[in-house]
């Protein structure tokens, strides 16, 4: 780990040096000791010597008084030799052994104590990790497209940046940043409260603590991707709460357009035609009554992007995605579009797409698979929602509309609505001569699920826009991809 604008924790770092340092101070006053009471036995013995051959010379020289002197001192000398050099050898023994057996005890003491923290460390660590995990708690950069393991926060007390703000040496639930401050290290002591910005491009983050749904939205120029993400997000915003119990709240970016082209909807107008070659992220929150908010991004970008494969690679979120929803203009289906026209249709009103759809599809599966390093024979291992626009389109409803799935469900005892739906989508590309897009699909994603819809309800006249079907697509792909929302009841039919 990179060094920390942090203080390492003392069990860390602090509380081995305090252990060296008890150890080494005991065994150093145990040595002063010993060398301090080293020369009392020499020095008593010494005097022993000089006060016995004293005591033998008065002896042999009749010199009573210094007999009794020179007794007195001998005597002395030897008691305080037998005294201290007793002293001398217990104390160069037992002291050290004494030593030794307790700084053995109180090392077995602290490493079990330091193990116990380490085990604690350690299950700290990975619970966070596992809670990320559960919960499906992730960041995706909306401007860099990157995916973030680990967002760089802020210290509110003194803005210092902490790009590692994990369980570690420099704290388990808390770390105390430089300044004094403690930062939470973990989603539940309060990490993700902290402001963030992303570690490669360093734009601000304003919540960690989602589930992060990125979705880019795939399809050709005029395919009418800009409407039905407006129109999806808007029908999201009215039906949420009173349909399925989720909290709606949009996320704003910079230069965001949602309030500028739902504006214009609203007064029937069609909004700007996206011209972005990136991916542009319209982000909106649902959170269910019980579990974390999801931060939902369906993403935008111009459809000219399937005519630039070098372009179409440099779009990151494209690797990380957790579901595709590509939008296909009916109009783009060159034998469906002919039949309209033979008919007398003025195809014109709609704004056709003249991209062929197994183009676009070719070029994104050729695109995931270079930036994935996935063979050709693989699958992607993503779902996809195939949305069929422009169901306003005369005759269209009565082919892949409600009408069709509830004609095929009432003759097709026990379909569900997405099987019927599927059916009549998928005979609708058949009968057209889709057979390349068909197989494709289904062979490149892991699940695929039909859909139609009309974002706008009629082509602009200046009257108000009705959008039909737009926000069940973006609802199926919220349920394939959550653990805690469940939209089965839509569905009629279990999780898969």
């Amino acid at each position: 780990m990179r060094k920390q604008p942090a203080k390492v924790n003392y069990f860390f770092g602090g509380a081995y040096r305090t252990l060296i340092k008890t150890i080494l101070g005991s065994f150093a006053k145990t040595f002063g000791l010993i060398t301090v009471l080293a020369p009392l036995p020499f020095k008593a013995f010494f005097l022993f010597i000089k006060a016995f051959v004293a005591l033998v010379v008065s002896i042999f020289s009749l010199d009573f008084r210094d007999i009794w002197d020179n007794t007195k001192d001998t005597v002395f000398a030897l008691w305080s030799f037998t005294y201290t050099l007793p002293t001398f050898l217990s104390v160069l023994i037992l002291t050290p052994t004494m030593c030794l057996i307790l700084s053995a005890i109180q090392l077995v003491i602290f490493l079990g104590l330091m193990f116990t923290i380490y085990v604690v460390y350690t299950i700290t660590y990975l619970l966070d990790l596992l809670f990320r995990k559960i919960k499906q708690i992730s960041n995706t950069c909306r401007y860099c497209q990157r995916k973030i393991k680990n967002p760089i926060y802020f210290c509110p007390n003194c803005g210092v940046e902490h790009d590692m703000l994990i369980p570690s040496k420099y704290g388990v639930f808390k770390r105390r940043c430089e300044c004094g401050a403690k930062l939470g290290t973990t989603f539940l002591s309060g990490r993700e409260k902290l402001e963030s910005k992303c570690p490669y491009c360093e734009s601000g983050i304003a919540d960690t603590s989602h589930v992060d749904i990125t979705v880019p939205v795939v399809g050709g120029p005029s395919a009418g991707k800009t409407c039905f993400i407006h129109m999806a997000i808007s029908d999201i915003e009215q039906n949420s709460m009173t349909d399925h119990k989720l909290e709606y709240e949009y996320d704003p970016g910079i230069d965001d357009e949602f309030a500028m082209n739902m504006s214009n909807l609203k007064q029937g107008l069609a909004p700007n035609k996206t011209s972005d070659m990136r991916l542009r992220f319209y982000s909106f929150y649902l959170k269910p009554k019980k579990g974390i908010k999801h931060l939902i991004s369906l993403c935008d970008v111009g459809g000219e992007i399937y005519d630039d494969s070098e372009s179409l690679g440099t779009q990151a979120a494209l690797t990380h995605s957790n579901a595709f929803l590509m939008v296909i203009d009916p109009l783009s289906m060159m034998d469906y579009r002919k039949e309209l026209e033979q008919n007398g249709v003025d195809i014109s009103k709609f704004g056709p797409s003249s991209k062929p759809i197994d183009e676009v599809l070719s070029l994104l599966i050729t695109t995931l698979e270079n930036m994935c390093n996935i063979s050709a024979k693989d699958m992607l291992n993503r779902d996809l929602a195939v949305v069929f626009s422009k169901g306003d389109l005369p005759g269209l409803e009565e082919k892949i509309g409600k009408t069709a799935v509830e004609e095929y469900m009432t003759s097709h005892a026990g379909t569900t609505r997405l099987q019927a739906q599927n059916a009549v989508c998928e005979q609708f590309l058949k009968e057209y001569d889709e057979f390349g897009f068909l197989n494709a699909v289904k062979s490149k994603f892991k699940v695929v699920q039909f859909f139609a819809s009309s974002a706008l309800g009629h082509a602009a006249d200046g009257s108000a826009f009705e959008s039909n079907g737009v926000s069940e697509p973006v609802y199926w792909i919220v349920d394939k991809i959550s653990a805690s929302i469940d939209l089965t009841e839509v569905w009629d039919e279990k999780r898969g």
